[in-house]
């Protein structure tokens, strides 16, 4: 351990210690008035994993730091430059990263001793919350599945059944308004049918079928599919595919999970704004990036966006399960599916699939 002391800065400071191989995390001996401040802001955390709550605790440390100039040192050393930025280029800020870092402070003093205690604790609660808040979640999905499904089968029968004698009305018609009136309906019962087709794929998706697919014919096919929704929208579509060897995966449903993440990046976009898709090979895994210039989503939609029946739009909106669709199928595929605000607007969405 590489140990640095700063003496005259504040009394009763003893070290900053870090560690001088790659990859480490300081850790640090504060004096006891740092510690009482730590302890009660680590209790206040122990109580939620709310995010606003959590920057609000964020708030509070940087202040600590600003009075307190070996704690300040401490979290650039720590988190990289100065930690209460949100450069993109720093390491960003993690509070587990913090606490394992407090866990290790080599304080001798009550103060440090109960901190150590504390942060244990709040590790352990942290632990026990987000493995509740994951299991929640996978109950709610799966009760959502199974009423879906079986809504879906209810409902697919009355709507085909509308579809064909509308058809048949449609070939008999002499009229042109009701010719017109029926191919709405046909239009209407059909995009019914395909909503329906998307809960029951969601619910109770079919067995992934693996097989050698030619990764440039792939490629081509969601540039194709995707320009020409783009063009309907007059929205530009670039496609960067940098993937030439066979790629062993689902095509069908890998291909379906793509176009939901880019159907909603077009139809995030105003005129002439741009959508780009590109894609790569990492080992064993088919990375595709999606970035869009539309107006990005809210708080909510970024905590939502991924659960059915979810959606930011009202007007047209469908049954928001493009997202959804899209988590389900690359889980599938071992892979998954993040989304995130881009600085400057818009949104960045990335899909990974295994593909070995």
């Amino acid at each position: 351990m590489e140990a640095i002391w700063f003496e005259g800065y504040r009394t009763g400071v003893m070290s900053v210690t870090r560690s001088s191989e790659s990859g480490s995390e300081p850790a640090i001996s504060f004096c006891d008035s740092t510690c009482e401040q730590l302890l009660d802001l680590l209790l206040g955390m122990a109580v939620s994993l709310d995010a606003d709550f959590q920057e609000a605790h964020r708030n509070r440390l940087s202040e600590l730091s600003s009075t307190d100039w070996v704690l300040n040192h401490w979290l650039n050393a720590g988190f990289g430059g100065d930690w209460n930025t949100s450069d993109a280029h720093r390491v960003p800020f993690d509070w587990d990263t913090l606490l394992r870092s407090l866990a290790s402070n080599p304080g001798t003093s009550a103060a440090s001793s109960r901190l150590r205690q504390t942060v244990n604790v709040v590790i352990r609660l942290r632990a026990l919350q987000s493995a509740f808040a994951t299991e929640l979640d996978d109950l709610k999905s799966q009760a959502i599945y199974q009423f879906s499904y079986g809504l879906s089968h209810e409902l697919n029968n009355p709507l085909a059944n509308i579809v064909t004698r509308a058809s048949q009305l449609l070939r008999t018609s002499p009229r042109s308004d009701d010719q017109l009136s029926l191919e709405t309906i046909i239009e209407n019962a059909m995009r019914g049918c395909e909503m329906l087709g998307d809960l029951m794929l969601i619910a109770r998706p079919p067995e992934i079928n693996r097989q050698l697919v030619d990764s440039t014919e792939l490629g081509q096919q969601i540039q194709e599919r995707g320009s020409h929704w783009a063009q309907l929208r007059m929205v530009n579509l670039q496609v960067h595919w940098a993937i030439h060897q066979p790629l062993r995966l689902d095509a069908t449903l890998m291909k379906e999970a793509v176009w939901a993440v880019l159907r909603n990046a077009i139809e995030a976009s105003s005129t002439e704004q741009w959508v780009w898709l590109h894609a790569k090979l990492d080992a064993n895994m088919l990375m595709i990036q999606i970035d869009d210039q539309g107006v990005g989503l809210s708080t909510d939609a970024l905590k939502y966006c991924f659960d059915p029946y979810y959606s930011g739009r009202e007007a047209g909106r469908g049954l928001g399960l493009g997202l959804t669709k899209a988590k389900r199928l690359s889980t599938l595929h071992g892979g998954g599916v993040g989304i995130a605000n881009r600085v400057g607007g818009g949104c960045q969405a990335r899909l990974w699939f295994e593909v070995g």
